[in-house]
């Protein structure tokens, strides 16, 4: 980040000219500018001590040494800025933070360019910006700040710059169906994305830019085989285990388990095959970690279950004719749910959030291993029309939420509201056939971008949208 700053002071003689400090894009520094500063009714000098021109001394000859500005004939910092230099892009629709670093006296924020924008918390470092949801792609949203210290006042701008929707191909060139087949969901490890097939193998993916096309193309690296059709994974560790062992935890929906696969050489392990009341999983197809609980959905069974390995005991353990304890193992938490699909945790301690037809639940998880009643977080469409399932979700690092809609191809966007439910934002259609059927989104790493959602697709292909804020 680097900080173009202006000085604005009244009635003041010219100091020293100070060129102002820059770095490389993409990098931060405090800005520092010179400035002018007031010789009428000068304030008692500096220490006897001191050295003309330097900070808390008397002015040299009307200059101070370096950033420092002449204020009564005394050398003062000014204010210290820290804001991001290059444009903010994101796509019309979500919240924004304009993060920041400021030290001052008093200072504030104000609107000063393009379509007005909602705003809160213009008197703080970081105010959240709403990014109207009909901004068209080029506009520039411009903020400025200005701060005061001691009596030295700065000004600075940050802009958001509008970017359009685009749905597009995330590993070009790949095009052999042994490397990459249905992917149903997409993970990233080191950089590099993981793409989980529904015809029973995980593989994983670099990009490089190929000199001769004079483009980025994907590069397969590796292939590890899943027996059944895996669709629901994760990285991770196994829960409740001191074996530090990474896996990449998956819901098969055809062998109707929950599995470990090692990342180092591809042992699988069936975590669960039954509920503890002996029933089976069930074609369960998303799952996700939340503290040491696997959760997992099945859309034809209508269920929200649980992988708990180690569920607490009552206090009295059962043997007082109190609370009887709960057996370790899979446990269904929630039944006669119309397509239940993605399944993640979110902003808040102790809730998740469930995807299910034209809604999206939001769950409260409480102790001793049992949850709460849900509520509708938010509402878009048919609770009854299994096409308006959740196949993808995820929450951005300022907290808006995207749902994918595979069924007929939506992207919807709602800003969080804290444990009130949210309104759609804004709707986006994918009108490119091959990218539209969201599965199980996940932000970028590494050279393939944070600013992009990443999903799997039935097409065979795995897509990706740039939205502008990671996680």
């Amino acid at each position: 980040m680097v900080l173009a700053a202006t000085l604005c002071f009244a009635g003041c003689e010219e100091s020293g000219a100070n060129e102002e400090d820059t770095d490389s894009a993409g990098s931060t520094s405090s800005a520092e500018t010179s400035g002018t500063a007031p010789t009428t009714d000068p304030m008692p000098t500096g220490p006897t001590d001191c050295i003309a021109g330097q900070e808390t001394c008397v002015c040299l000859e009307g200059n101070c040494i370096g950033t420092l500005q002449c204020v009564h004939d005394v050398c003062v910092p000014g204010p210290e800025i820290d804001v991001p230099d290059d444009p903010i892009r994101v796509i019309a629709g979500p919240r924004v933070p304009l993060d920041s670093e400021i030290l001052a006296d008093d200072f504030s924020w104000a609107q000063t360019g393009g379509p007005d924008a909602n705003a809160t918390g213009l008197d703080t470092q970081s105010p959240l910006i709403d990014v109207p949801a009909d901004a068209s792609g080029g506009d520039v949203l411009t903020f400025t700040l200005t701060a005061v210290r001691n009596e030295v006042e700065r000004t600075a701008e940050v802009t958001i710059e509008v970017v359009g929707v685009r749905f597009q191909e995330a590993l070009p060139g790949i095009e052999d169906t042994e490397q990459l087949g249905t992917p149903a969901t997409v993970n990233f490890r080191g950089g590099e994305l993981w793409a989980t097939m529904e015809e029973g193998f995980v593989s994983w993916f670099d990009i490089n830019f190929d000199d001769d096309l004079g483009e980025d193309v994907a590069v397969h690296m590796g292939r590890l085989d899943i027996p059944g059709a895996p669709y629901g994974a994760r990285h991770g560790q196994v829960p409740e285990r001191d074996d530090d062992i990474d896996v990449l935890l998956i819901a098969n929906s055809a062998n109707q388990t929950l599995e470990s696969m090692q990342i180092n050489g591809g042992a699988i392990e069936v975590l669960s095959d039954e509920t503890v009341d002996g029933q089976p999983l069930g074609a369960v197809r998303h799952l996700a970690r939340i503290d040491d609980e696997i959760y997992m959905t099945n859309g034809e069974g209508g269920q929200l279950l649980v992988w708990d390995p180690s569920p607490p005991e009552p206090d009295d353990g059962g043997s007082t004719g109190g609370e009887e304890p709960i057996p370790a193992g899979t446990r269904v938490l929630l039944s006669d749910l119309t397509a239940p699909g993605a399944v993640i945790n979110g902003p808040e301690d102790g809730f998740l959030f469930l995807g299910v037809a034209g809604q999206v639940l939001r769950v409260p998880i409480l102790e001793g291993g049992v949850i709460g009643d849900p509520m509708v977080y938010l509402d878009f469409g048919d609770a009854a029309d299994p096409l308006d399932s959740v196949d993808a979700m995820i929450f951005d690092r300022a907290n808006n939420l995207y749902v994918g809609v595979g069924g007929n191809d939506r992207l919807i966007l709602a800003r969080y509201n804290g444990g009130n439910p949210l309104e759609v934002t804004r709707e986006m259609a994918a009108d490119e056939a091959d990218y539209s059927d969201f599965a199980g989104f996940r932000f970028g790493d590494g050279d393939f971008g944070g600013g992009s959602l990443f999903y799997g697709n039935a097409s065979g292909r795995v897509g990706r949208v740039f939205v502008g804020l990671g996680d």
